[in-house]
């Protein structure tokens, strides 16, 4: 035979498999513009240029580079075993008509040559394409800072990809050789119709899977800090994992043969022609079904994490245009200049002044809190920590207080009283703000001590105030108490107050919160120029202004950060529900032609066509949705374990991580509809009896 003959052979063998190779060629082509357009931004020169955050993306982007490579030979090989099974009969017909192994093995590879060939051209026209299109979805994601990042085009990341694609389709290539190689005429001809033994109950397989899952739910819910406990995370993901297909494999056989049991169930038509054959091919489809639960869970958590962490963004930025902190301004004469030239130079709705104070007071045994003494502090001491020990004749540490004052909407919402709380399931911010909030004349205790249980007021430099409550922070020692108040007006009358009396003055801290009333850019830019805040700045020997904050300059580190992992999650997630369709499509696909026969004899001996239907419907609604619901199981047992990694990451609001696994499960579960309605519409087509 001549090599046009071959040529144009393998041309008509894809042609004629046209419903096997289509998809082939997409997926193929598909996986290489992605692998490219992840490669490319990986090496994008721009990055380099911006600051605050953007270092993670080209990190981000190559990992997820591995990612993808990694999933584009697990499905390339995924569909090519459902192209050679399917193929089996007519290299068997091929081999029987007097055409030798090594025939095959050639016209396979220029197959292989023909796939490539399409591969290269189409995958390197819709990466470039494809780049464009996710260059300007990035640029919108990370926010203002990305317009700096340039579209460029990258010959290496091209050939890297052209390199996956070839070195997995020569590999593809080279299982098919080895099928061929190891395989008679007879059993190639009998392949593709070969059917399954009735597989066995394998309990201690079931109990073996059910045990790995409970191991790995187990430890969703003790993993309390999984920022010290990585490598338990990945083992808990690895127990799932195995867990999911040990009862994929075992535990679906156990069950249908329980409804075979079940004679009202199995004697109905629609039941008895779907329990009978799936009990049958149930251990290879098993491994579809299980791989299909697992990339669900994928696409559930990998979407809904990332995109918490950008719905969250908000909840940590703060509040006002820009915020100025002055340090140790002792009776806030520093901070009163720092307003007067805010005022000058930049027109606002309102600044509001914040303050809190730190002081040292004795007394703690019988509860009469008073300042400290000259003599109890060190010769020459400047500071409130300049205090002696006990032992040289100062005040012992358990009959004294180191005391912050604050307003109560000063509090630190993300480590508020209780620090060793659950960081999944803490109350929202606006929830702990509001039950710190006092009125004035009361008072919220903070503390580890016990001295303070059962007291209903507080005398405080000679004020009398209610206790409002008593909230116990364990992560500090009792040495140490946090007052918060109704204002800053009551902190500065207690500042003056312990200053009357005490030889060292308190350590006053304000907090400016700026509204803008111009626009933010033009107002942004003047900020910077106050008191020339470009680092800390020392205003005498002990006051100094903390670097300025700008809501903008927040809200762009925020977005380089966690749009870089929204993207991320994106590209992956839609890499993993196109491997969910392929493993779908090639299932349905398979089954329906090793099906057909079986319906047709059905219909032969009397069963209608809408008795057909129903047994389909029957058959694909008890496997099809198995895998969707499992991989809610799996997500919903993950959600302490992700939320507090989410927590750790920045995001602080479990409601927010909540909506937005909801809103994944019902994008999904309506994604994964449709991919059944498309599906069960193939199979029956092929299925059906030709009028």
């Amino acid at each position: 035979m001549t090599n046009r003959y071959y040529f144009r052979l393998a041309k008509d063998n894809i042609k004629n498999n046209r419903k096997m190779y289509l998809p082939y060629l997409l997926i193929c082509v598909l996986m290489m513009s992605m692998m490219y357009v992840i490669r490319s931004l990986s090496v994008n020169p721009d990055f380099s240029k911006l600051k605050r955050g953007a270092e993670a993306m080209p990190l981000l982007m190559r990992y997820g580079s591995y990612i993808t490579a990694a999933f584009a030979v697990v499905i390339i090989f995924y569909s090519n075993s459902f192209i050679l099974k399917r193929r089996n009969r007519e290299f068997g017909l091929l081999n029987i008509l007097g055409m030798e192994k090594r025939h095959i093995a050639k016209l396979m590879l220029l197959e292989t040559i023909y796939v490539a060939v399409i591969t290269f051209i189409a995958g390197s026209i819709v990466g470039l394409g494809l780049e464009k299109i996710v260059h300007m979805m990035l640029t919108r994601m990370l926010g203002d800072d990305a317009v700096n990042i340039g579209h460029h085009i990258s010959v290496k990341s091209m050939i890297d990809a052209i390199i996956m694609i070839a070195v997995t389709l020569f590999a593809t290539y080279l299982f098919t050789l080895r099928k061929l190689h190891f395989s008679n005429p007879i059993e190639l001809l009998s392949g593709a119709k070969k059917g399954e033994k009735e597989p066995k109950t394998k309990l201690f397989m079931t109990i073996v899977g059910f045990l790995f899952i409970l191991a790995g739910y187990a430890l969703s819910f003790t993993i309390t800090d999984p920022s010290g406990n990585i490598m338990m995370f990945f083992l808990a993901v690895v127990f799932v994992i195995l867990g999911t297909y040990c009862l994929f494999f075992a535990g679906i056989i156990a069950l249908l043969k329980l409804l075979k049991k079940n004679k009202k169930y199995y004697y109905k038509t629609k039941h008895f022609t779907t329990i009978s054959g799936l009990v049958y091919r149930m251990k290879r489809n098993s491994v579809g079904l299980a791989s299909t639960a697992i990339l669900s869970t994928m696409v559930l958590i990998t979407v809904s994490s990332t995109m918490a962490l950008m719905a969250g963004v908000e909840g940590q930025l703060p509040k006002h245009d820009a915020i100025i902190n002055v340090n140790y301004d002792h009776d806030g004469k520093e901070t009163a200049k720092i307003e007067a030239e805010i005022a000058e130079k930049v027109k606002t709705k309102k600044v509001d002044k914040n303050v809190e104070a730190r002081l040292m007071l004795k007394g703690k045994k019988t509860m009469n809190l008073v300042p400290l003494e000259k003599q109890d502090y060190i010769d020459g001491a400047t500071h409130l920590y300049d205090t002696k020990s006990g032992i040289d004749g100062g005040v012992k540490s358990d009959d004294r207080f180191d005391v912050r004052i604050n307003p109560w909407y000063m509090v630190n919402t993300r480590f508020s009283d209780n620090e060793d709380e659950d960081v999944l399931f803490k109350k929202e911010a606006d929830e702990i703000r509001e039950s710190y909030r006092t009125e004035k004349g009361e008072v919220i205790v903070e503390t580890s001590s016990d001295v303070f249980d059962g007291m209903k007021e507080l005398e405080l430099l000679g004020k009398t105030f209610k206790i409002r409550e008593v909230k116990k922070n364990t992560n500090v020692n009792s040495e140490f108490l946090k007052l918060f108040f109704s204002s800053s007006d009551e902190v500065t009358e207690l500042v003056k107050a312990f200053n009357e009396q005490s030889p060292i003055k308190a350590e006053e801290f304000y907090q400016l919160d700026i509204d803008y009333n111009e626009p933010v850019k033009q107002a942004d830019e003047a900020m910077k120029t106050i008191a020339d805040i470009n680092e800390s700045t020392s205003i005498d020997n002990t006051t100094y202004i903390g670097i300025l904050r700008l809501r903008t300059v927040d809200k762009a580190d925020a977005m380089m950060v966690y749009g870089s992992f929204f993207f991320l999650g994106l590209f992956l997630g839609t890499l993993f529900i196109f491997e969910t369709i392929l493993i779908i499509y090639y299932k349905q696909l398979t089954e329906g032609y090793e099906d057909a026969d079986r319906f047709q004899i059905m219909q032969s001996v009397g069963m209608s066509e809408a008795e057909v239907k129903a047994s389909i419907r029957s058959q694909i609604l008890l496997v099809f949705f198995l895998p969707l619901i499992t991989a809610i199981v799996h997500t919903s047992f993950a959600f302490p374990m992700v939320g507090r990694m989410l927590a750790y990451m920045g995001l602080d609001s479990t409601k927010t991580y909540l909506k937005c696994t909801t809103v994944g499960f019902v994008g999904y579960a309506l994604i994964y509809t449709a991919i059944y309605l498309l599906t069960a519409k193939l199979y029956y087509s092929i299925v059906k009896r030709k009028g």
